[in-house]
């Protein structure tokens, strides 16, 4: 079909004359390019065929996130992104609600990988970090009588969740979204990440600046937003894609 967008004529002519180049000039540098410039059209040529109002997009290359609304960039915000070996996904969902003051259901991946091998040298880390352990009925344990050196990656039939607060990984509010991925755009409790120009850091979450900002951008009525307090049910769906450069799915 026939690009609808200035941004995508744009890039369908860049990748047009990406291909001609990557066919007559066989190197993986122009291949990369061309896969890039690709996936980047691919993803505005979703943002056209949906023809959504306002949306948000995830540059994680650049580590920043952009509000769009009617086409232009009415927001743009710092965020920090995974780092190599916990890429951000790539990927497309609707935000469906924000979340004041979350706990944290600690991933299993980093339950096990990170903060089992701190419990078995000592179960009193967890309430150093104002977490508890429950069990798979949801009941909290007493971490102190759990014999840790028993429990691997493969045998670990717990959930860490840490309390709400302003030391909570995930800090005030966190904005959610249902994906395969197990990832949210959220707080932090760690702000000097943001002074780093390199931001690739986190587990493969979406950590954003100015919360505050955003959440009022997208709980307003219009696209003249003001400040607000209720931070609760989110009235409209919202399109997020992972990356500029991601292929996005999306479902309302």
């Amino acid at each position: 079909t026939s690009p609808r967008t200035a941004a995508e004529a744009s890039l369908f002519s860049e990748y047009k004359r990406r291909l001609v180049k990557a066919t007559s000039h066989l190197t993986r540098a122009n291949n990369d390019t061309l896969l890039y410039v690709k996936q980047a059209y691919m993803l505005y040529k979703w943002i056209g065929h949906l023809d959504l109002p306002r949306y948000l997009i995830v540059d994680i290359a650049k580590n920043e996130l952009r509000y769009v609304s009617n086409r232009r960039d009415s927001l743009a915000l710092k965020v920090v992104v995974g780092k190599p070996a916990t890429p951000t996904p790539y990927f497309a969902a609707w935000i469906n609600q924000l979340v004041l003051y979350p706990y944290w259901f600690v991933p299993i991946s980093i339950a096990t990988q990170e903060f089992l091998p701190k419990l078995k040298k000592d179960a009193t880390w967890l309430n150093s970090q104002n977490m508890q352990v429950m069990d798979k009925d949801g009941r909290i344990l007493n971490a102190d009588t759990i014999q840790w050196k028993k429990y691997s990656s493969f045998n670990f039939p717990f959930t860490l969740r840490q309390s709400t607060g302003c030391d909570n990984a995930l800090g005030i509010l966190k904005f959610e979204f249902s994906t395969p991925y197990g990832v949210y755009i959220h707080d932090t409790n760690n702000k000097a990440a943001f002074l780093r120009k390199n931001r690739f850091i986190s587990h493969g979450c979406i950590r954003v600046e100015k919360w505050k900002d955003l959440a009022s951008f997208l709980l307003a009525p219009s696209t003249s937003p003001k400040p607000s307090d209720q931070l609760t049910q989110f009235p409209h769906p919202q399109f997020f894609s992972g990356c500029l450069l991601g292929l996005p799915w999306a479902t309302p």
